[in-house]
């Protein structure tokens, strides 16, 4: 089902760059088609191809439809603004500019996308225009829900000692004062100041 219309859409793309690469080998090509357009489809990065003008999704792969809790079909008739709400045609534009005017080879994008339930992920964004006939938009994708929620809990964890109600301080092999907080320099500079030579 899926693979083959994956592998129908790469055949469109890139069939003449592997056929010349094999010397014109059409069979070869082809079995090379196939196998590439199954590895796409098994891929555990996302992967969206989209159409250039719209951002209409022409195909996804299964780690886009699992993630995001859509068929295939339902994806076909959505749309990258269907997914990303803080993305605006406007936006988006702007950001695949520098592919369009080819200054650029791909962008990178962080970009939040809402499932079909409702619920939201963060997501690293690689875009290349492949410019073949007709031209579309890959984007490459990962989930790093992990490491942002890793990101927050080093955030909270960094602010612990100045929202500590006790004295914390951070001191030097030298004796000099790295850090105090707020309750070690409130009680210190009532006491005359700290001398630890």
């Amino acid at each position: 089902g899926s693979v083959i219309i994956m592998a129908t859409l790469v055949v469109s793309l890139v069939a003449v760059w592997v056929a010349r690469r094999m010397g014109g080998s059409l069979d070869r090509a082809t079995m090379d088609i196939q196998r590439y357009s199954h590895i796409l489809e098994q891929s555990l990065s996302e992967i969206y191809i989209m159409d250039t003008k719209t951002f209409r999704f022409a195909e996804v792969n299964v780690a886009v439809r699992n993630n995001l809790g859509y068929s295939l079909d339902e994806l076909r008739s959505l749309t990258l603004f269907d997914i990303v709400k803080e993305f605006s045609p406007e936006s988006i534009d702007q950001i695949v500019r520098p592919l369009r005017v080819g200054s650029q080879e791909s962008v990178e994008v962080l970009a939040y996308l809402r499932r079909k339930d409702g619920s939201r992920y963060p997501a690293e964004f690689r875009l290349q225009l492949i410019d073949e006939t007709p031209a579309v938009f890959l984007a490459i994708a990962k989930d790093i829900t992990e490491r942002k929620l890793m990101e927050e809990e080093r955030v909270s964890l960094a602010r612990f000692p100045a929202e500590n109600p006790n004295p914390v301080l951070r001191i030097a092999d030298d004796g000099q004062v790295l850090y105090s907080n707020p309750a070690a320099t409130a009680l210190f500079s009532e006491g005359g100041g700290l001398d630890l030579s």
